[in-house]
């Protein structure tokens, strides 16, 4: 090789060694994470109304027709009469100062036994009769541990719609002492029977049971890619004492349980536990008070940057660079891009940023993106057209992300979730719009966590008792 070829070789070398700048700085290091945010429990205050048309309806359709027979003339003292007590309607519930008023319609059907002497000769006649009258009972009521409805009921009174008067010849008898007497003597056993049915077929459990297996399971609060899921799970309830409101018995329901928002995670945090037995409500609230634990992880963002920066090529007059790979990670408060770039500079750039949340457009951003300190220094030294691309501005629009309009779905969700559930027809929730807060980012090694807090109000009906 001549001395004029060497030269231009030496010459080539040197005009690519130096079109290609290689940029190596040292990986920033912003300190040690912060503990996970402290999470309260949420507390959600739900007053339900229980119409008292279906604990009727429920009642009706439980209690027996023939509540008393007497089919002997010779018992009870030789008394020459037979009794059949049926219900002649349905009965009827409704509340006055702060008991249950039960009206019951009774059909008296009853056939006497005449005896007669006719020439020193008896002669027996059967009369049938047949009358109605109303029996007037109160209830004290409340709900058991278990979750069925308990009373304890007694008579008020007794008020014939047609008297029992039976004639014989030119003689009128009232009958009504008899039977009154008759009725209060089985008044114990018939006012037992009704309290017992109300105990074995008004019960809140079949349904407050299908609610509480139906809070664990997942909501989706976004469903294209990257799936976002909300997860309650449930820790305790309690229950205030029942009261009468208008046609219906009222109480607060207080159930206290974790939120979460996780991406990816269709299927349950965990199996449900059985529904526990009810606590007291010993305080007065009436509202939601939500504390939700949201969560982003770098492995999704990093899909994200991948499918959008991967090979990507940036430009400034004659100088280029291709993204090979970019990645996010967290250090300290602060969260870093790493990327990977080839072409006219070669090597690994940091690119760091602090995540703030935006109340008025509800996103969550990287504030203050730009190139790490020591990266800065290398490319304002070897090749500071890079900051002349639109590399900063394309990564931007890639780290902000709309949880608030996301948190806003929730009770619409819990309320769809509810509403929409195989336990439709005997639930109907309604959630006033909450008013969203997050209050804390915080950065570890897996994501980004960010504590939400939301209050609001919310009511459920009771639609239909299961029978």
């Amino acid at each position: 090789m001549n001395r004029k070829n060497f030269a231009f070789i030496l010459l080539t070398l040197f005009f690519i060694g130096s079109a290609c700048v290689r940029i190596d700085p040292e990986e920033p290091n912003y300190g040690d994470f912060q503990a996970m945010p402290p999470q309260e429990v949420s507390v959600v205050n739900i007053p339900v109304s229980l119409p008292l048309d279906q604990i009727t309806q429920l009642v009706n359709a439980k209690l027996k027709k023939v509540l008393y027979e007497d089919k002997s003339f010779e018992n009870n003292g030789q008394d020459n009469l037979k009794i059949k007590i049926t219900r002649l309607s349905k009965l009827k519930i409704r509340g006055y100062r702060g008991r249950l008023h039960v009206t019951v319609p009774l059909q008296v059907e009853a056939v006497a036994l005449i005896r007669q002497k006719v020439l020193k000769k008896e002669i027996k006649k059967e009369k049938p009769l047949q009358f109605s009258i109303d029996l007037h009972l109160s209830s004290s009521y409340k709900l058991r541990p278990d979750w069925h409805l308990e009373t304890h009921t007694r008579l008020e009174k007794m008020e014939w719609r047609e008297r029992p008067d039976l004639k014989v010849l030119f003689l009128k008898f009232d009958l009504s002492k008899m039977i009154e007497k008759k009725l209060k003597e089985k008044e114990g056993e018939l006012l037992s029977n009704l309290d017992e049915v109300i105990r074995k077929n008004v019960s809140l459990a079949p349904t407050m049971e299908k609610l509480w297996d139906d809070i664990h399971k997942p909501l989706a609060i976004r469903k294209k890619a990257p799936e976002v899921y909300l997860h309650i799970l449930p820790e305790n309830v309690r229950l205030s004492p029942l009261r009468i409101k208008g046609e219906a018995l009222e109480f607060m329901v207080q159930l206290e349980a974790r939120l979460y928002s996780e991406v990816n995670g269709k299927e349950p945090r965990s199996k449900p536990s059985p529904l526990p037995s009810y606590q007291a409500k010993t305080d007065t609230a009436t509202d939601i008070k939500l504390s939700l634990l949201g969560s982003l992880p770098f492995e999704e963002v990093n899909k994200i940057l991948k499918d959008s920066l991967k090979g990507r090529e940036f430009r400034m007059d004659e100088h280029a660079i291709m993204i090979k790979t970019a990645k996010m990670y967290g250090s300290g408060q602060k969260v870093v891009v790493r990327l990977e770039v080839t072409g006219d500079a070669k090597g690994t750039l940091f690119l760091s940023g602090s995540p703030v949340y935006h109340t008025d457009s509800a996103l969550l951003r990287i504030e203050d993106f730009n190139f790490d300190m020591r990266s800065e220094e290398i490319l304002l030294n070897m090749a500071d057209w890079l900051f002349h691309t639109d590399l900063l501005d394309k990564i931007r629009t890639k780290l902000e992300w709309p949880i608030g309009a996301r948190i806003q779905q929730v009770p619409e969700l819990i309320e769809k979730g509810i509403n929409s559930g195989k336990h439709k027809e005997r639930l109907s929730l309604a959630i006033d719009t909450l008013h969203v807060q997050p209050t804390l980012l915080t950065v570890r090694p897996e994501g980004l966590y960010f504590l939400v807090e939301a209050e609001g109000r919310a009511q459920l009906k009771l639609t239909q008792l299961k029978k």
